[in-house]
């Protein structure tokens, strides 16, 4: 038989053994492998044994998270969460948000997202909040957490560099106080490498809650090397409270020096590189710090980093972002900083004149002080830095869809 060339079609046999020389190294070919987006490599998993052992093993995942994602382009590109009627439906964009590159999934809107971390969303379903729910949108695989030991918890997803292990933290406050004025706390924690929960009881802190309480100085956790950072109140002072996942325990922090005094205007954590900063801006100057790593115990562990010296306040060019922050609090979700741009993304939460919530996504570069209006969707948005990750590729395959019936563990939702 011919085809259209004239030429006959041949027949190839594929040999089960092929010569030891075609062969690529296995460290070669996890090298290879490292590079690839996660859909690809969950097809390659059917390809043999050893290519799956190399995708499935704790060291790969760990591995490709830290590879595949430091890519300069894919580097610039945020999670975008847009409502839609009774939905959520997660995009990809570039930094500037000027088009949509991906579709990454749905979420019902009876899902309340609570943590996001290295791409795993923690996420609770609200018409039973016993119900916790951990999902990969990247790979439609989720799972569904055991019921928490502890009633009506606040949880924290994180990760623990060190044993290469993702943690969901319960966290109960009670109103017992000890002889140094600390708090009781109990804590649970469920680790994704035992599947199961186990309580840490008569813990103290100093930390009060990480609930509403924390949303008057500001909504945002920032995630950076094993930890989760916010601004809060502990001892009754403004800190940095921090979660050790390593530790499993609350600990605080002081602020930058510069970053205290009724001057400060402006101040909000956020991810440089891999280090945690903190932006300072003040009648005077603005300013951002960095936290040397492993000096988090130190008396002053942060080194200045950037500053621009002029009257900032009182310069046409800045006063809408300064006019935000005195205005309306803390008005933002979350906050990324694009280093390659320079600039700020953030989205700010304003009230129409029908006092109805808007939003809208902007953009203010330090060294210029422009502040750019990049979207403003009709309802709520959410954002954050986009992350590919295998982590929960053994989980349950499909999407987050909404079944009538639901009770407690009887969750069928992702089939």
């Amino acid at each position: 038989m011919k085809n259209k060339s004239g030429n006959r079609n041949r027949k190839f046999k594929w040999h089960n053994q092929l010569p030891e020389h075609s062969y690529l190294p296995t460290e070669l070919l996890t090298e290879v492998l490292a590079r690839l987006p996660v859909k690809t490599l969950m097809k390659f998993r059917l390809v043999c044994k050893l290519w799956c052992s190399i995708i499935d093993s704790s060291d790969f995942v760990s591995m490709h998270l830290n590879v595949y994602n430091k890519n300069s382009i894919r580097h610039n590109h945020v999670l975008v969460l847009l409502m839609f009627g009774s939905r959520y439906e997660l995009t990809v964009r570039p930094s500037d948000a000027s088009r949509k590159t991906a579709e990454v999934g749905r979420i019902p809107g009876s899902y309340l997202i609570v943590g996001n971390c290295n791409g795993l969303m923690l996420m609770k379903f609200s018409p039973c909040i016993a119900v916790i729910v951990l999902w990969n949108p990247c790979i439609r695989k989720s799972l569904i957490l055991p019921t928490c030991p502890l009633e009506l918890p606040d949880y924290i997803l994180g990760f623990a560099p060190s044993s290469n292990e993702y943690k969901v933290l319960a966290c109960k406050f009670s109103g017992r106080h000890n002889s140094e004025n600390l708090r009781e706390a109990t804590i649970a924690v469920y680790s994704l490498n035992d599947h199961q929960w186990r309580i840490k009881p008569n813990c103290w802190t100093n930390i009060w809650r990480v609930g509403p309480v924390d949303v008057v100085y500001g909504i945002q956790r920032v995630f950076c090397g094993g930890a989760l950072y916010w601004i809060g109140c502990a001892s009754n002072q403004l800190r940095i409270i921090y979660v050790d996942f390593e530790l499993e325990k609350f600990s605080d922090m002081q602020l930058p020096e510069a970053a205290k005094g009724s001057s400060i205007v402006v101040k909000f954590l956020f991810v440089l590189g891999e280090s945690l900063a903190m932006y300072v801006m003040s009648c005077e100057s603005s300013r951002i710090f960095v936290m040397e790593k492993d000096r988090r115990n130190n008396v002053d562990p942060w080194r200045l980093w950037f500053r621009v010296d002029p009257d900032l306040i009182n310069s046409p060019s800045l006063s809408p972002l300064s006019n935000i922050f005195i205005d309306d609090g803390y008005p933002f979700s979350k906050i990324l900083y694009v280093e390659e741009r320079n600039e700020f993304l953030m989205v700010e939460m304003i009230e129409t004149s029908r006092k109805r919530e808007s939003y809208r996504l902007i953009s203010y570069n330090i060294k210029t002080h422009q502040l750019k209006e990049l979207m403003k969707p009709r309802n709520d948005m959410y954002l954050d830095t986009y992350v590919e990750s295998l982590v929960l590729h053994k989980g349950i395959q499909g999407r987050l869809v909404l079944h009538k019936g639901i009770q407690g563990q009887n969750l069928t939702s992702f089939l």
